[in-house]
């Protein structure tokens, strides 16, 4: 999509606060970002797709939810194609989107509800996936949890943490992270980081 071609060779982002700190992308763009979204995300060559992925991850920043209510129902379907530049693309943008403060905290519950659900099958169907994509659904888990910590700061919101938090787990991680950590899942990280380091390799290039 030429749209996010352009946003990601844009220069450094404009001075100033909110909106005008964005790249600077036209509401005709924007609307071709949300629009294009998977056709963009499904670009074979890692070095474009990871700028696709941050452009995407940039422009939800500032539009989501209000103006991009439908985002995280784009991009799940994606992170479970058979395709699999697609569902590598959808994963870096849902980790890009994961990893910022995105969430203010009455949206945080149901989309952490949310991906966790489908991170989460992406794991237990690690036979059907690559190692990049379920080690990446392991680490878009970790940074929801992460969310959930800085957006609960109170006291009341410490408890409702903590029963989320033990919801999460007794709905399938906690046998996922055992599993994991033990190194008895079955999933070859040595070749998901190999596959990193290839992406890493051709984005420097």
């Amino acid at each position: 999509a030429a749209a996010l071609e352009r946003h990601a060779a844009a220069p450094a982002p404009r001075g100033g606060d909110g909106d005008d700190a964005v790249w600077a992308l036209c509401d005709d763009d924007k609307e071709a970002v949300k629009a294009r979204v998977c056709d963009g995300l499904a670009e074979p060559v890692n070095r474009i797709q990871t700028a696709i992925a941050m452009c995407v991850a940039t422009v939800a920043h500032w539009e989501w939810p209000e103006r991009w209510p439908g985002l995280i129902e784009q991009l799940l379907p994606c992170a479970h194609s058979d395709d699999a530049h697609l569902r590598r693309g959808a994963l870096r943008c849902l980790d890009m989107f994961a990893s910022g403060e995105n969430l203010e905290e009455r949206y945080l519950d149901d989309v952490v509800r949310a991906l966790s659900a489908e991170m989460l099958g992406i794991v237990r169907e690690h036979e059907r996936y690559d190692g990049m994509s379920v080690k990446r659904a392991v680490k878009i888990f970790g940074s929801c949890v992460t969310w959930m910590g800085m957006a609960h700061v109170n006291d009341d919101s410490e408890r409702s943490y903590g029963a989320l938090l033990g919801e999460l787990l007794d709905a399938g991680w906690l046998d996922v992270l055992v599993a994991v950590v033990s190194a008895d899942d079955g999933i070859d990280y040595d070749a998901a980081d190999g596959d990193d380091a290839a992406a890493a390799a051709a984005a420097a290039g």
